[in-house]
């Protein structure tokens, strides 16, 4: 078998001088990556250590949130227990609570009620069907009269009209008379001033959007000529009396005939021919979120005049236009005005009352804040992997003095905005954005003892540095976002609890004085022994809680009650002023650049 022998002998070569490091170099070389220092370890002690660091850092979080607890409490003196100022009963178990400024509106397991706040008095109620309602909405008119929205347990929508004492069943929005075509009402919006409502329903292929302009001019004068009954011969009158029937989606009331559907398809296809191969078909077919957009017009505050709904697992926020031209016709499937993408897809969002500034959080856990108005992001944020945002929603702002005009242009548009994080573990944050700052803090850190553990937040207007807290053993409380302490705890009188503090029953009224909390009486109660069906809702005064909860000197403004030109200037001044700082900032942004551009010339030429 041939080999071979290698001729000349097998030699290193001496190192030359030229090659050896220097002494500067080998401690510099050192310096720079310090983990060569030590020597690499095999594998099972690299898993071991990875174990140990981690477990490591994870007691050390514990560790601080102990101690920063600990100094808190020394801090702050402990809370105090707020008592019940009165309480009135409901017949059935309430499952949803909404409060205007002299109505309460309960919805319960036989149908719907009207109690006074002044006199916790029965007003009125609507059980005739006895249907258990399981969600409501309300928005406030201008004839101390007001429009409901509720969901009942088979998925039906219906609406409502209130007004002087006066429960007036409107319609039921998708009840058919054959079930195994009826349609499940998933979520339902109402505008703030009732001039328009939206309700997702789902059939068993699809899921579309309902938009309907209400009539509620003509259900108002109806009332004031039949006062002590219903002022609709048959439950369609109601929405057939509008001027247009302007309706956004698909349904049955339409106003439009099919002809003009098809006239319309046909002219959209042959202009936006080329834009068709790219449109997503499979983002209208799951279930989403709404909100109505806001402005004010004149004289006439509060009226929407868009839409925005972000449908699950979709990258877009769309905007539709509810004010359309008279002589425009009604698309079946009509198209956003305006399309906002983004990086992920939108899981949660969450609108300011003035529908200035808009949140959202993407699937990847990307918190986003956009100032609408202005156009630009205030701030994006991504929270640690341990977080699962749960829920999200804006700190109230306090309104602007009534003695103060903006036209000398010292109230800047948004001078802070805070939004509330509450994530899955029961951990509360808080995201404040300022002029040219962004922090965040922890409020409350996720409890060693999972009763402890947040389940539900509200927010109360007249306390802009307050937050209301529900845990999961049934303890309500209020924390001073300021101090990050615990101000006081609402308590219920025994022998009752808040019922199913997993998804406690309570609401604040819209001036923020009084918080109402639904109580059962627990077992082994006289009352409970008798089985009486009845639900229990304590009324709490929050007005003597402003002198503990610390408020800002120097409250934010909001804009809420100015009309959209006032609105305009203050946009413009603070464009203007943010001009003039850019401005002046300039000639150091051009000396910076000069110098890098210069700096990489120079190691340029090196080379």
């Amino acid at each position: 078998m041939p080999f071979y022998l290698r001729k000349l002998p097998l030699e290193i070569p001496p190192p030359t001088e030229k090659e050896w490091i220097k002494k500067e170099e080998e401690e510099a070389l050192f310096l720079k990556d310090p983990d060569q220092i030590i020597d690499d370890l095999p594998q099972p002690l690299q898993m071991v250590n990875k174990v140990v660091t981690l477990l490591f850092e994870r007691a050390w979080d514990i560790i601080e949130g102990r101690e920063q607890c600990q100094v808190l409490k020394k801090q702050h003196p402990p809370p105090t227990r707020h008592w019940p100022s009165a309480e009135f009963q409901v017949v059935g178990r309430a499952n949803c609570l909404v409060v205007s400024r002299e109505h309460i509106f309960v919805g319960h397991s036989t149908g719907l009620s009207v109690f006074s706040i002044a006199t916790c008095e029965k007003l009125s109620a609507w059980d005739l069907a006895r249907l258990e309602m399981c969600t409501l909405h309300a928005s406030d008119l201008d004839n101390n009269s007001q429009v409901l929205g509720t969901v009942d347990e088979m998925g039906i929508a219906h609406l409502f009209y209130f007004s002087k004492e006066n429960l007036l069943h409107v319609k039921a929005i998708n009840e058919v008379e054959d079930i195994s075509k009826r349609n499940t009402c998933v979520r339902l919006e109402l505008s703030q001033r009732g001039d328009y409502a939206a309700f997702l329903l789902q059939g068993s292929l699809e899921v579309w959007l309902e938009v309907y302009r209400l009539p509620k001019d003509s259900w108002q004068k109806e009332a004031e000529h039949v006062p002590t009954s219903s002022t609709f011969r048959n439950p369609y009158e109601a929405l057939m009396k509008s001027d247009d029937g302007t309706v956004v989606g698909l349904g049955q009331n339409h106003m439009v005939k099919d002809s003009q559907w098809e006239r319309l398809e046909e002219i959209f296809n042959r202009n936006f021919q080329q834009y068709l191969e790219f449109e997503s078909k499979e983002e209208k077919f799951r279930p989403g979120l709404t909100h109505t957009t806001d402005v004010n017009s004149g004289d006439v505050k509060n009226i929407p005049v868009a839409l925005s709904l972000h449908w699950s697992t979709s990258h877009n926020l769309c905007f539709y236009l509810l004010s359309r031209p008279p002589k425009e016709k009604i698309d079946s499937d009509p198209k956003p005005d305006i399309v906002w993408p983004c990086a992920a897809p939108i899981i949660l969002s969450t609108v300011t009352p003035c529908s200035s500034h808009l949140a959202f959080v993407c699937e990847d856990g990307t918190i986003t804040v956009w100032d609408k108005s202005l156009g630009f992001p205030l701030f994006v944020t991504v929270l640690p992997d341990r977080y699962v945002v749960r829920s999200i929603q804006f700190m109230p702002r306090s309104p602007l003095p009534r003695n103060k005009t903006l036209s000398s242009g010292k109230y800047p548009a948004s001078t802070e905005v805070q939004l509330l994080v509450l994530c899955a573990d029961g951990s509360l944050h808080l995201m404040t954005s300022r002029a040219k700052e962004f922090n965040t803090k922890i409020l409350v850190y996720r409890p060693e003892d999972p009763s402890q553990a947040i389940s539900a937040t509200a927010t109360v207007p007249s306390l802009t540095n307050a937050v209301l807290t529900c845990s999961w053993g049934g303890t309500v409380s209020l924390i001073d976002t300021a101090t990050e302490a615990t101000v006081c705890h609402f308590i219920t009188p025994p022998p009752y609890r808040v019922t199913t503090p997993w998804h406690p029953v309570f609401t604040v009224d819209p001036d923020g004085k009084y918080l109402f909390l639904q109580g059962y009486e627990q077992s082994g109660s006289m009352k409970a022994e008798t089985g009486s069906n009845r639900s229990t809702i304590f009324l709490f005064d929050l007005t003597s809680l402003s002198e503990t909860s610390s408020q800002d000197e120097c409250p934010p403004d909001s804009f809420d009650d100015l009309p959209w030109d006032r609105r305009c200037d203050v946009f413009l001044n603070n464009s203007m002023q943010q001009l003039s700082t850019i401005s002046q900032q300039m000639p150091d942004c051009w000396s910076q650049l000069q110098m890098y551009v210069a700096t990489l010339e120079g190691e340029v030429q090196e080379k």
